[in-house]
């Protein structure tokens, strides 16, 4: 498992999923070629080290988040607090990751990691920017959707074309009752329509 990388662009996000995938093996295959120190932009929180002081300053993870994310998150607090994070390629630690994971059924888990990743964009690129983006990966999630019919991933893009209907709506209501600034986060529980897929 890669033990850093960089930040996720904004702005893939409102691309074909392919541009993603693809910036990942590119930023996978600079982080496996590192063998010298060097700064990244965040590191996973599965092999963290830093002095007391500065989690002391910058605060533990956000439990806001289930799981996932929080980390990249965490990145963030730790750059706009004037620090650096430092990847050590010969550090070694065991982690096996995704062991929480893979003891959870696939929708739960998907609706679990949709959750995560709408708090990331939320709190990190307001709630404009992540409306729009909700926006347009409905759209797209939509098109795809229909143009798939009974295909294999059709459970997977109705989940998600809900969960991103879900939160594009519950961004604008937001927007129009509180501002741009909107009230004091918290994460919802998953919807009746993903806890039934689950269980399908």
């Amino acid at each position: 498992q890669f033990s850093a990388s960089e930040f996720p662009p904004y702005f893939l996000r409102l691309l074909p999923g392919a541009f993603e995938t693809r910036r990942i093996e590119v930023v996978n295959r600079r982080m496996a070629a590192m063998t010298e120190p060097c700064v990244v932009d965040w590191l996973v929180g599965a092999a963290l080290m830093l002095p007391r002081r500065v989690l002391e300053e910058v605060g533990p993870l956000d439990e806001r988040y289930f799981m996932w994310l929080d980390d990249i998150d965490w990145g963030r607090k730790l750059h706009r607090a004037g620090y650096q994070a430092v990847h050590v390629p010969a550090a070694l630690v065991l982690h096996r990751g995704r062991q929480s994971g893979a003891k959870v059924e696939n929708a739960r888990l998907l609706s679990q990691i949709l959750e995560s990743e709408y708090t990331y964009w939320r709190l990190n690129h307001g709630r404009s920017a992540t409306a729009l983006m909700y926006l347009v990966r409905w759209a797209r999630t939509r098109f795809q959707l229909l143009r798939r019919g009974g295909a294999e991933h059709t459970t997977r893009s109705r989940i998600m074309v809900d969960y991103y209907r879900r939160n594009f709506g519950r961004l604008l209501r937001d927007e129009f009752r509180y501002g741009i600034q909107g009230p004091p986060h918290k994460q919802s529980p998953p919807s009746p329509d993903l806890t039934h897929a689950d269980r399908s």
